[in-house]
């Protein structure tokens, strides 16, 4: 039953299928960013951001790389500038871990979290 009228006042319009959100996590916040996990797909990877995110870490995202062949998404936070560089650097290794994944990298990656930028 419609009860919109001829210009559609009082239709609800639904949403399209996929998740919430993909298309504006994906995009880059900054030109640089700290590597600190990989997942095969991408529902971990974002959910992992946004523990991170409700830690404050407000630039956390998932990014869509592909290595050697195969399409990974990584788990990052951007910044802008040495000083919020070494800020995030160090929020990183307070952070409660958002998952097994993250811990893993955390603790056994030498380096880690690992620097890199867009090109």
């Amino acid at each position: 039953m419609d009860r919109g009228g001829p210009t559609g006042e009082g239709r609800t319009q639904g949403i399209a299928p996929g998740p919430i959100g993909e298309r504006q996590d994906l995009q880059p916040l900054a030109s640089r960013f700290f590597l600190t996990a990989a997942y095969r797909d991408y529902e971990p990877a974002s959910a992992a951001a946004q523990r991170l995110r409700d830690q404050g870490l407000a630039t956390a995202r998932p990014r869509q790389m592909d290595l050697r062949g195969e399409t990974l998404f990584g788990l990052v936070v951007y910044f802008d500038g040495d000083d919020a560089g070494a800020r995030v650097r160090e929020a990183l290794f307070g952070v409660t871990a958002p998952d097994a994944t993250f811990e893993s990298y955390r603790n056994r990656q030498a380096g880690w979290p690992n620097e890199g930028s867009l090109q």
